[in-house]
């Protein structure tokens, strides 16, 4: 038993260490034997012998493949916070565009039909200078860019009853206020 636990350690290329008895002094001396390591080439492809040529070759596709599905959905999980990224960046942009011209939130939602003098047809109501007007915001798509309601009410803003004076009534546009930032509102050709 003990040689084949001998053997077999040096097979794995363990040394080898004699642990003796020395009588004279009555202590333990030890010898280390020098031994050959020696290594076996299994070689890289082991399969198992109770397995097909056919079996081996699925297995390898079908990893193949898992590992291909996970690299899929790990580009697509790029994509889609690359997209959440640019998406609250733009909202971002967004928010603080409005912040500084707090009129670009309804000049999309006047629309002047018509003029008549001192007084203008404003969305639908007659209105003179100095009178307010109340708008509530729609989505709109304004000059290639577009301003949705969620937007606004995402940055915190009001999206309804929003109160407009009126400055002044010209022969071709009416000029407004809100939150103390004057802009005009120009009759559409015909």
């Amino acid at each position: 038993m003990k040689k084949k636990l001998l053997l077999s350690l040096l097979v794995l290329g363990f040394p080898l260490v004699l642990l003796a008895e020395d009588t004279a002094t009555s202590t333990k001396a030890a010898e280390v034997l020098p031994v050959k390591k020696v290594t076996f080439n299994a070689g890289t492809n082991t399969k198992s012998p109770f397995m097909s040529q056919a079996e081996v070759d699925k297995l390898a596709a079908d990893k193949k493949a898992a590992i291909l599905a996970a690299q899929e959905k790990e580009r697509i999980e790029k994509e889609r916070l690359e997209k959440e990224r640019a998406e609250m960046l733009r909202k971002q942009i967004l928010c603080d565009e409005l912040k500084r011209h707090p009129s670009r939130i309804v000049s999309g939602n006047i629309k002047v039909d018509g003029i008549m003098g001192k007084d203008a047809i404003v969305n639908g109501s007659v209105v003179s200078q100095g009178k307010k007007i109340t708008v509530t915001l729609v989505d709109v798509k304004e000059k290639g860019k577009e301003m949705l309601v969620k937007d606004i009410e995402y940055c915190g803003l009001k999206t309804k009853n929003l109160k407009i004076k009126v400055v002044s009534v010209k022969d071709d546009s009416v000029w407004l206020v809100y939150k103390g930032e004057r802009f005009q509102v120009k009759l559409p050709l015909m």
